[in-house]
């Protein structure tokens, strides 16, 4: 996604990046930035589950009681190992065999997924 979108802006500044004097260092440039934008967002982003938890069900105590019955396998795996374990995103994505922007994106997803169940089973209510 992020190569497209520096793609487009290329396209946007097409007469400034003909006359550019090294336009495939501009491309690069550019999207290096992106990269960079969309991790702080992702950083940004980022829930404290113990802070979803405590709203959720402050009378729980492990992290495998709190987390949904319905939340899928990989996702409940995911939480465990970032939370729990304490496990880094470059670790995780190392088990899991992705990138560790892709790892970022699958807990982002997988605490996104987490909480939407808690609140449709009425935690935050």
């Amino acid at each position: 996604e992020l190569v497209q979108e520096t793609f487009a802006l290329a396209l946007f500044r097409g007469k400034a990046l003909r006359e550019h004097p090294q336009p495939g260092g501009w491309l690069t440039n550019t999207l290096i930035y992106l990269i960079k934008n969309q991790r702080r967002l992702q950083a940004a982003q980022e829930i404290s589950l113990e802070t979803l938890f405590n709203v959720a069900a402050p009378e729980k105590t492990t992290i495998e009681e709190l987390l949904p019955d319905k939340l899928p396998e990989d996702d409940r795996r995911i939480l465990i190992w970032r939370f729990k374990q304490k496990l880094d995103y470059e670790e995780i994505a190392n088990r899991l065999g992705i990138s560790e922007g892709g790892c970022r994106s699958r807990v982002a997803r997988a605490i996104e997924r987490c909480k939407k169940l808690l609140s449709d089973n009425g935690a935050f209510t």
